[in-house]
């Protein structure tokens, strides 16, 4: 009799222990998915494109794709390079050359950056790029360079990027979307 007992007790104990993490977990959960669905509703980084409220942070990679975008005519000279060659005027190289001219320099970037900018210009904005000036440095061409983050958040630029998917796995898009960083942005 006292082994059927201690059994009983044994089995009730353990389903109190199930019962409060049970009860531990759902509110976890539920906490998860509201937060969640407040950062996708809220997309403060503009990685969702929801468009409800505008991002809260400034990205000059997709600001300046966005002028490039509304940039007609399309400009037939590139300036590319890092923030180092953002102070060229490309009214000075259209005043020389005859060509309408984009200065396309961003901060960090990377030879795989300018070739993903080149390839959006002539691939996707069909733009009649004869002329492309890349301003150069030594840290370019290191070879433990990577792809700046902030460009690896703009799908544009990830496609054409070598070493990064242009896609993300379902858990590293739900771990960006429940992310404290995404939720503090999504709260202020």
């Amino acid at each position: 009799m006292s082994i059927l007992s201690t059994s009983a007790s044994s089995n009730e104990f353990n389903w109190d222990h199930r019962n409060l993490w049970v009860s531990a977990m759902v509110p976890f959960v539920i906490i998860l998915i509201l937060s969640g669905s407040m950062n996708f509703i809220v997309d403060p980084f503009g990685l969702y494109g929801t468009g409800i409220f505008p991002p809260v942070t400034f990205s000059q990679y997709e600001h300046k794709l966005r002028l490039l975008r509304e940039y007609i005519p399309r400009p037939s000279a590139l300036i590319i390079g890092s923030s180092r060659v953002e102070c060229l005027n490309p009214n000075l190289v259209e005043e020389i050359t005859g060509r309408r001219c984009f200065n396309w320099a961003n901060p960090l970037a990377k030879t795989e950056l300018f070739y993903a900018e080149l390839r959006i210009a002539l691939e996707e904005l069909n733009a009649p790029v004869d002329l492309v000036i890349v301003g150069v440095e030594p840290d370019v061409f290191h070879p433990q360079a990577e792809a700046p983050p902030q460009a690896l958040t703009i799908y544009d630029y990830m496609r054409f990027i070598s070493d990064k998917p242009a896609y993300e796995s379902v858990r590293d898009k739900i771990a960006r979307l429940i992310s404290i960083e995404q939720t503090g942005s999504s709260l202020r």
